[in-house]
């Protein structure tokens, strides 16, 4: 059996599976390049079959109550959200909160 590599473009958020006919329940893109869900068994054409990528989740502790100087690798609260310290110190004092990795 030969192999062959076509050039293809997915729907964002969405990463290519198979390239074959639908089946009942299958995600795919249509002939107007947006995701149909296949309802049935009875699709006669060849499409390119998808899967939703599942957003990355992160989970954050507060190392910090009384406001401090932020270092890099850690995120600090500013108005409510939290901003990571690529290098560096920051200049102010802030909430300190930290990665959880699991």
């Amino acid at each position: 059996m030969k192999e062959f590599t076509i050039p293809i473009e997915c729907p964002e958020g969405y990463l290519p599976v198979a390239y074959r006919v639908p089946s009942k329940g299958d995600s795919f893109v249509n002939f107007y390049n947006l995701i149909e869900i296949c309802m049935d068994d009875n699709y006669e054409y060849f499409r390119l079959i998808v899967e939703k990528i599942e957003p990355r989740k992160k989970t954050f502790v507060c190392i910090s109550e009384e406001p401090r100087v932020a270092v890099k690798g850690e995120y600090y609260e500013n108005g409510g959200m939290l901003n990571a310290m690529p290098t560096g110190s920051s200049c102010e004092k802030y909430k300190i909160w930290k990665e959880v990795k699991e």
